[in-house]
């Protein structure tokens, strides 16, 4: 199988109705989310503005994606799963924010967007696993 064959493989797999809607509720949240860290970052450092800001965004996240993008029906089980994912997306998250910040002196504003960006694959699969068990 030639490498151009797998890269579009992959790229379908990912590029459907289901990946487009669980972006489209990620924005929604996402920009939600960004607001309040905003907001808190007139009154506290980055670091804990974006961890309090992150989870407020994991019940919403899993509740738009529950019913809207895989359309399944809520559960307390996969509810108390699904933390598993954004503990995964964060420490990642983390990392990429210090790279950005500390090290590359990258604005603390703009660094949450880039990072989420990198991520969106990683939280999609696990996302999408916890809410179907299927990937």
């Amino acid at each position: 199988m030639k490498a151009g064959s797998v890269l579009h493989i992959l790229l379908m797999k990912f590029i459907n109705k289901q990946f487009l809607l669980f972006i489209l509720l990620g924005v929604l949240n996402t920009g939600m989310t960004y607001l309040l860290y905003l907001l808190m970052l007139s009154f506290a450092p980055y670091g804990i503005s974006y961890t309090i800001t992150y989870i407020l965004g994991i019940p919403v996240s899993y509740i738009l994606n529950s019913k809207f993008a895989f359309k399944t029906k809520l559960s307390f089980r996969k509810m108390f799963q699904y933390p598993l994912v954004y503990i995964i997306q964060y420490l990642i998250n983390m990392i990429c924010m210090f790279l950005l910040v500390d090290l590359l002196n990258i604005d603390d504003k703009f660094s949450p967007i880039v990072v989420t960006i990198i991520t969106v694959p990683v939280t999609y699969l696990l996302s999408k696993k916890i809410i179907t068990n299927k990937v």
